[in-house]
């Protein structure tokens, strides 16, 4: 009744109009409710992986693996590698191939040449 917001939680919690409802915390305007029972809140452009943590743009919930004895593999539960990161190796790795070959003139011709 006091709450010039939103009231969350039961009563308990006093919000921004433009906030979201996370259990026990409030999310600002944009973010998603990851995990109510944690209260646990992502930023804008952020993905919740797993109702346990926040991964930042350009990145992927767990993309990297860890293997066991014989087939079986363990997901790990955290930031991996997105299309962004993979992007941005590529682009360096390229511009540093590039100022190789500009700056030494005999790889530049054997490129050309073959």
């Amino acid at each position: 009744p006091g709450c010039p917001g939103k009231s969350c939680n039961g009563g308990n919690l006093c919000c921004d109009e433009s906030a979201v409802c996370c259990g026990t915390s409030c999310c600002s305007h944009g973010s998603t409710c990851c995990n109510a029972g944690l209260g646990l809140c992502c930023a804008p452009g952020s993905m919740c992986c797993w109702r346990k943590f926040c991964c930042a743009d350009g990145f992927a919930c767990g993309q990297t693996r860890e293997y066991s004895d014989g087939l079986r593999f363990d997901l790990l539960q955290q930031c991996g590698g997105g299309p962004s990161f993979r992007r941005l190796s590529d682009q360096l790795a390229y511009r540093t191939r590039l100022r190789q070959l500009v700056g030494n003139e005999t790889d530049l011709h054997r490129v050309f040449e073959a």
